[in-house]
């Protein structure tokens, strides 16, 4: 059980922190009240001007509490550590490595409560209103394109193994419920724990796009990735690699649906899932006929990360002096985790790392280190370098896998991304198809649009939350034309 912390005096905190059998009173003291059930919608202050909407819902006693926070894709997640006297309010979300503890101080009336969010060696301000009994907190931000049943096509769950890693995995198959095989496409998420919809900010990107696309008649499976959802994590360490099998497999499952034409299987893949679709094509040519890669990269991993921390830091405005400097700090590091570097070097480079931007950073970047502290950040981030999938990432040349893609190929970057920037990646991609001699393949840098796709301003992630907008209606169109030429039937053209 983690510590409570709260606001009040210190005796206070050590009657409520007592063990489950120590004595309801002290002397002198007044009984504990009991906690009752109470719904809290509340904010978090972000840094940079932001705020986080959250809500909770605390059952009689505080045995089951749970937290949705629409904007993260969290809902009605367990809380633990509840504790609610009257005056202080405090609960935990476990995060694992990194538990966030929310704890306010009721005002006079007990509906309204302020106090601080602690994640991370950061603590952030803390508000919350209490709700009428049978309210239920505002369901969190507008995202109209997302898909509403009811649906003109069919649907269901599934599950099939990736054997060869032990993972079994988990997704959701959208066709047409006409008895007819239909084209394909496996739909690729991009880096980090995914699940099937790609959920990000409330927005659910891979729900538009599959619902698009069975409307236009493809039978469409998204994943979860391993250890979200309905796929077990397994045991072997996650990488490009693993990442690849587990699409394979997933390649593999659909093909072998009633309702699909195993000839006509694509892949659509966004982000790291771009780079995906160009492995597996290599991997399985006579399994893909077709592939889309969003914001795919066309560097090799190590140049992707500094082309993206610049790319960032200029949207920001940040001096291109400061930008060469930080680029190159990073670049130092990652060539230690490439030339595998063991942990107690990494550490003593992040921490010099860490103390030279606490020197000559932003005073808003100083003040935010002074904030975590300089220890805790350097664990963070140790344990970032760390993993096995950046490693694996870093070291990946995508043009050797689009190098060997013979089959039709769409590519498509935003100009406005900040995090595969479009020219150079575009430049690398059609090198490698040209080099391949593939000559059925589309590169376009699409106007006005971030790394998701969306209709930006700037392109900075910052952004990504705030637009109401999933994917670019434009986009959804360019796809599913593209698609829907290469799957034509040719059982269906006329006869010459």
């Amino acid at each position: 059980m983690y510590d409570r912390i709260l606001v009040q005096t210190l005796a206070t905190a050590a009657l409520l922190c007592g063990c489950a059998h120590a004595p309801d009173t002290l002397d002198d003291e007044e009984p504990i009240p009991p906690i009752e059930e109470s719904r809290w919608a509340g904010t978090v202050a972000l840094p940079g001007g932001d705020a986080l909407e959250f809500s909770v819902h605390i059952a009689a006693g505080g045995a089951a509490a749970t937290i949705s926070i629409p904007a993260q894709g969290v809902e009605d997640a367990p809380l633990s550590d509840v504790s609610d006297d009257g005056a202080d309010l405090a609960f935990t979300l476990p995060v694992p490595a990194a538990p966030a503890r929310f704890a306010a101080l009721r005002d006079a009336d007990g509906q309204n409560a302020t106090g601080t969010l602690n994640q991370g060696g950061m603590k952030l301000l803390l508000r919350m209103r209490k709700l009428a009994a049978d309210a239920v907190a505002a369901a969190g931000p507008n995202r109209p394109q997302t898909p509403k049943p009811p649906f003109p096509y069919a649907t269901r769950d599934a599950a099939w193994d990736n054997a060869a890693d032990g993972v079994t995995l988990a997704g959701t198959l959208t066709y047409p419920d006409d008895g007819a095989p239909h084209p394909a496409v496996l739909l690729i998420t991009g880096s980090g724990a995914q699940d099937r919809d790609e959920t990000l900010f409330a927005h659910k990107p891979f729900a538009v796009l599959a619902d698009a696309l069975t409307r236009r008649g493809f039978a469409v499976l998204r994943v979860d990735d391993r250890g979200v959802g309905g796929s077990t994590a397994g045991t072997g360490a996650i990488t490009v690699q693993s990442n690849l099998r587990d699409v394979l497999a997933s390649a593999a499952f659909l093909a072998a649906q009633p309702e699909v034409d195993p000839a006509r299987v694509g892949l659509v893949g966004h982000s790291e899932g771009g780079i995906l679709v160009a492995m597996a094509a290599a991997a399985e040519p006579e399994r893909v006929a077709f592939v889309v890669a969003l914001a795919g990269t066309g560097v090799r991993g190590d140049a992707l990360l500094g082309m993206q921390a610049a790319a960032l830091e200029r949207a920001q405005g940040v001096p291109e002096a400061q930008i060469a400097s930080d680029v190159a700090q990073q670049a130092a590091l990652m060539k230690l985790v490439v030339d595998g570097a063991d942990g107690a070097t990494l550490r003593a480079a992040l921490d010099q790392a860490v103390r030279a931007r606490l020197e000559s950073g932003s005073e808003v970047e100083k003040a935010q280190i002074r904030q975590v502290g300089v220890e805790t950040l350097v664990a963070q981030q140790l344990t970032q370098l760390t993993q096995p999938w950046l490693r694996s990432f870093l070291v990946l040349d995508p043009t050797e896998s689009w190098r060997q893609v013979r089959c039709p190929a769409l590519v498509l970057i935003g100009d406005k991304d900040r995090q595969v920037p479009a020219a150079e990646n575009l430049a690398g991609i059609r090198a490698a198809l040209e080099a391949g001699k593939n000559a059925d393949a589309t590169l376009e840098a699409v106007a006005g649009v971030n790394h998701l796709f969306q209709t930006a301003g700037t392109g900075a992630p910052s952004e990504y939350a705030t637009i109401e907008e999933t994917m670019a209606p434009a986009v959804l169109a360019r796809i599913g034309d593209w698609l829907s030429e290469q799957a034509a039937d040719p059982a269906a053209a006329p006869a010459p």
